[in-house]
């Protein structure tokens, strides 16, 4: 991230290091897209320093939607269009590139994906849950016609 190879739907991202005040070592760090309070957070932890394990590495991947995100998402589950995983894996990569720097191109969107990246999301496409407006019914399209568009007189 600070070195600018990472593009997102995210404008910002939050950096949580979390320090012990005897001794001052690094027990552990946080990585945040999307505020705490948008439709779609996604963070990364590591969760064996969480859990106090003696494991070298288990990192942690979270997406946390809200609203009307969470409801397509578990539309998607429920109707079993795609496994779980997949859906996970899609909404990352839809959100969130890690890339690695072309020197001879300026647009970053252009760079390749990180190996590392497409590692860990597998051959998923992104998948897009943009905000899907509510179905209207028969009945209220019939209502909406009777009550604007038909010439009725009193």
């Amino acid at each position: 991230m600070k070195d600018n190879e990472v593009t997102s739907r995210f404008k910002k991202a939050r950096h949580i290091e979390n320090i012990v005040i005897e001794g001052g070592e690094t027990i552990g760090h946080t990585l945040y897209f999307g505020s705490p309070s948008s439709d779609i957070q996604i963070r990364f932890y590591e969760k064996n320093v969480q859990m106090e394990l003696d494991i070298d590495v288990w990192n942690r991947t979270e997406v946390q939607l809200r609203d009307l995100r969470a409801y397509v998402v578990a539309q998607v589950i429920a109707d079993d269009v795609l496994p779980l995983g997949e859906i996970v894996a899609g909404i990352l990569r839809n959100y969130i590139q890690f890339r690695i720097r072309k020197a001879t191109d300026k647009n970053k969107k252009r760079w390749p994906l990180a190996r590392f990246w497409l590692n860990f999301l597998g051959c998923v496409q992104p998948l897009r849950i943009a905000k899907q407006m509510p179905k209207t019914s028969i009945e209220k399209k019939y209502r909406w016609i009777d009550n604007q568009v038909s010439n009725r007189s009193s």
